[in-house]
């Protein structure tokens, strides 16, 4: 679980930003990359799941530069 202060020091998006941002249709797609390809899990915030959003863009980072390789 995240801390108080960590969650104050961090940005966070919701699922449905989320999926926005990763152009991606259906909710399923990210708890499957989470299961498979390890994208970030959800934070729990107030009983909220919120990404954070410097963990999602290593990810992303991380993913698209492998499927350079």
């Amino acid at each position: 679980m995240t801390s108080p202060s960590d969650a104050h020091n961090n940005i966070y998006m919701n699922l449905k930003d989320l999926q926005g941002h990763l152009r991606v249709t259906c909710h399923k797609t990210i708890y499957r990359w989470i299961e498979t390809e390890g994208f970030p899990e959800p934070k729990k915030l107030g009983g909220l799941r919120r990404w954070d959003v410097a963990e999602v863009a290593e990810w992303v980072a991380t993913h698209n530069s492998s499927k350079k390789q």
